[in-house]
């Protein structure tokens, strides 16, 4: 049934392009498996994040990010064989803050520089992984990390990250 519902996520990407053979098939992942959103959403509050201190676990995050390859080139692999005629394309990650940037006060109490490098290297790094697993699996990458310019946070631009506003997102204490 999740096929013919198109709900995402229930049966392997895979499968729907097998069934449905479409001409291009955009596919974006990584960051889940690698836990990065977990990892970065803990550079949300007050206190520094550990990876953004501790090199002990920068290096631990980085690994767990650089474990996602075989993942990755597993399912890019798969999705090619299953409809060689479909153009397959990993997409990257945009990159969501400017480490260098300079903060509104309310976000230089979320993140401080060394949380602000860690974030952006971090997604630079995923999308390393996540072009080099394409590219292992013979399939085209398409780098979208600069797609925000300079409205990220902490840019020069209005933001379009959403990171917390008052009275629509949850409590801290419930991310």
């Amino acid at each position: 049934h999740a096929r013919e519902n198109d709900i995402p996520g229930r049966i392997p990407q895979s499968l729907f392009v097998q069934y449905y053979s479409p001409s291009i098939a955009m596919i974006g992942v990584g960051g889940n498996d690698a836990g990065l959103v977990k990892k970065l959403r803990s550079c949300t509050f007050p206190d520094e994040c550990s990876p953004a201190v501790s090199q002990t676990a920068k290096e631990a995050a980085a690994t767990e990010i650089k474990d996602i390859f075989p993942k990755l080139v597993q399912t890019y692999t798969a999705l090619h064989g299953v409809s060689k005629d479909t153009r397959i394309y990993a997409i990257g990650y945009p990159q969501i803050i400017d480490p260098n940037g300079s903060c509104p006060a309310s976000l230089s109490i979320l993140f401080t520089q060394n949380e602000r490098r860690y974030i952006a290297e971090s997604i630079i790094y995923l999308n390393d992984i996540v072009e080099a697993a394409a590219r292992a699996a013979g399939i085209r990458y398409i780098d979208i990390e600069s797609a925000y310019g300079d409205r990220v946070l902490c840019g020069a631009g209005d933001s379009v990250v959403n990171l917390l506003k008052a009275g629509y997102d949850v409590g801290l204490g419930e991310l």
